[in-house]
């Protein structure tokens, strides 16, 4: 069931269950824990690089010997450091994560962005360019509100694949379902499980 594919609007295709390194493993090393997904099955690894341990993703995706192909990886853009490009923070997530490309890039979360005019759809244009120079196979949105989305959608040549959002046993997942039906892209909900 973990490896169930899942078909994107880009024809690409995503495994349903992910092993997560957010959450309960937030600043921690996930190295052995990431081995032990992958030997226990999981295909489908997500990080982000405001979990700040996308090294020992890496490490651990190393360590289980599998052959890239065989994977799928997420990781997300918060927000660039002043100077910095949505492309600099991937090149350098890639080298952390020590492969040559993920499967999927997202914008972690509209907040970092909504307040400054225009810059949300600057942000989904450098998005764009990675995935057309191939540093990315699909690129999403995180946490986005229908308000977000319609904004990257005005003038967007790429769609987003995902919008991928919590789901948290104290409140329902954003009612912005129909946006994503009506641009055909998957709405993936996250959810967290933690050890007890």
């Amino acid at each position: 069931m973990a490896n169930t594919p899942i078909k994107l609007n880009d024809n690409t295709t995503i495994p349903l269950l992910a092993f997560g390194t957010g959450t309960a493993h937030y600043t921690k090393d996930a190295q052995d824990l990431v081995t032990s997904a992958i030997n226990a099955g999981f295909t489908h690894l997500d990080g982000a690089q405001i979990y700040k341990n996308e090294e020992s993703l890496g490490a651990g995706i190393a360590a289980a010997g599998k052959t890239r192909e065989l994977l799928f990886i997420t990781t997300k853009v918060f927000k660039p450091p002043e100077g910095k490009t949505v492309r600099d923070t991937l090149v350098e997530s890639l080298a952390k994560l020590r492969v040559d490309y993920v499967d999927l890039f997202l914008v972690h979360t509209p907040i970092q962005f909504y307040k400054e005019p225009g810059r949300l759809k600057a942000v989904w244009k450098e998005m764009e360019a990675v995935k057309k120079e191939g540093l990315t196979r699909s690129i999403g949105v995180s946490n986005f509100r229908d308000a977000q989305l319609r904004e990257i959608l005005d003038g967007a040549e790429v769609p987003p694949s995902i919008n991928q959002v919590g789901v948290f046993t104290s409140r329902l997942p954003p009612h912005d379902v129909h946006i994503c039906c009506r641009w055909s892209f998957t709405h993936m909900s996250t959810r967290t499980c933690y050890p007890r």
